[in-house]
């Protein structure tokens, strides 16, 4: 059941109660100590630019694939369509937060470009509209003079990151500051579901849809005495993958004594490294606590990123930025450049255009992701995962269970049926996880450098 992201009308707490019913169902079938008999509960997070009809349409899409495999499904939907997005990542007000003219009429979203309201995720994100020119290019220039030199580059897309970022005309990177305000918005209303790392804490005790669901499970789960041992499969496909990654940590701070293990499964993964690094941390500063048991990430390899075969976004040809989409947020829709996301094997790697040794002479300015960061989560990665925590499609013939893919764009993954057999193989029993990889493409590729 899909639970919705929205606190008016007690719409979150009737869907919620309605879930905890269904959930009772399913838990009632399962008995503490039964030999082989344990609960899987499977949250899976859509990808951003996916409108909540979208939404509901890839639930009932994917529901049968979690039944078959004898688990509960839950499909998260939490609204980072594009216009939505687009809309109120410009108009910096809260999601939902309805405004009025002195007449009493609402004002739509779309005549609210002017805003005052409440920042966003990213509220240190620079407006360069404002800029002069002459600030434009010194700053277009340091920053590209940066990345040149200490193998930080996208290659060829480099200058027009760049030029996007800073363009030496007002009015010419409004296609960026757009990009970058909707993606602000779509990681700020999953912040704000969990009230965490600067979401608005705007809901009432027990409203925010979130918090709210973890405290349905979680009750769930006492209710029926699985306090330790029930798996919960976190499913999540590009920015999904950063909703699953703050369930799992918001379940520590709301559910501690409810111990599930946490199995994770990444999809063309925009997560930052530093925020996957602060759910290994937790894990690791509370091992008394639910923990993160397994990890597989699915993704394109490099080399099909750079030569992406669909535009960036809708809208957006591929002759203008022929890279994919995660290398869009990464080299211009993050406030850094060249931003570490879990998803793109340039940092699995260390595919940089220079050696690693090299790129260390040139330090991240302050305020920068640390690659110290990304090599970490790798080690811990590799522990999670049994040695091969990352899958690069397409995968061989040859690829053992719960390694296969055959996906070759980022949007396709959650409905590719190879990757779902996978996920399905995953999801329907543990031991899976220990397979061989056989001949799947988990290894980094002998030579490095974007073209």
């Amino acid at each position: 059941m899909p639970p919705n992201d929205e606190s008016s009308g007690g719409g979150t707490a009737v869907q919620l109660a309605q879930l905890g019913h269904k959930l009772d169902e399913y838990l009632d079938g399962y008995h503490p100590g039964h030999p082989g008999a344990v609960p899987t509960i499977v949250i899976h997070a859509h990808g951003g630019l996916v409108d909540r009809c979208q939404a509901y349409s890839g639930a009932l899409q994917l529901a049968p694939l979690y039944d078959q495999a004898g688990a509960f499904a839950i499909f998260p939907i939490y609204h980072v369509g594009l216009s939505e997005s687009v809309d109120k990542g410009w108009s910096g007000k809260m999601a939902y937060t309805t405004v009025y003219d002195e007449a009493g009429v609402s004002i739509p979203f779309l005549t609210r470009f002017a805003s005052d309201g409440v920042g966003l995720v990213d509220g240190h994100l620079e407006d360069t509209r404002s800029f002069s020119i002459a600030k434009r290019m010194r700053l277009k220039q340091r920053e590209l003079k940066w990345r040149t030199d200490g193998g930080r580059d996208h290659g060829g897309q480099t200058g027009f990151e760049e030029g996007a970022r800073y363009g030496s005309v007002p009015g010419l990177n409004e296609g960026l500051a757009t990009g970058a305000h909707a993606w602000s918005y779509m990681k700020w209303t999953i912040d704000r579901s969990f009230e965490l790392d600067g979401g608005a804490k705007a809901f009432p005790p027990g409203e925010s849809a979130g918090i709210a669901l973890i405290s349905t499970i979680a009750s769930a789960l006492e209710k029926h005495g699985w306090t330790h041992g029930a798996r919960l499969v976190l499913v999540g496909h590009s920015t999904g993958a950063i909703y699953v990654a703050k369930f799992a940590r918001r379940w520590k701070v709301d559910a501690p004594k409810v111990r599930p293990s946490f199995e994770m499964i990444l999809l063309a993964s925009a997560l930052r490294y530093d925020d996957l690094d602060k759910l290994l941390t937790e894990d690791k500063q509370d091992p008394m606590g639910p923990e993160l048991t397994h990890f597989r990430s699915f993704g394109l390899s490099d080399t099909l990123e750079q030569q992406n075969v669909e535009g960036p976004l809708p809208g957006i040809k591929k002759g203008a930025y022929p890279r994919s989409l995660l290398y869009a947020v990464s080299g211009m829709f993050e406030v850094e450049p060249d931003t570490p996301l879990t998803g793109m094997q340039r940092f699995h790697c260390m595919l940089f255009s220079k050696s690693i040794d090299q790129v260390k002479k040139f330090p991240e300015p302050n305020g920068l992701m640390d690659l110290d960061v990304v090599a970490r989560v790798n080690a811990d990665l590799r522990v999670l995962g049994n040695g091969h925590p990352f899958v690069y499609s397409p995968s061989s013939v040859g690829a053992g269970i719960g390694f296969r893919t055959i996906e070759l764009t980022h949007g396709g993954f959650p409905i590719d049926p190879v990757t779902d057999s996978s996920i399905a193989a995953l999801v329907e029993n543990e031991a899976n996880w220990n397979a061989s990889p056989g001949t799947a493409n988990v290894s980094c590729p002998e030579t490095a450098g974007p073209g």
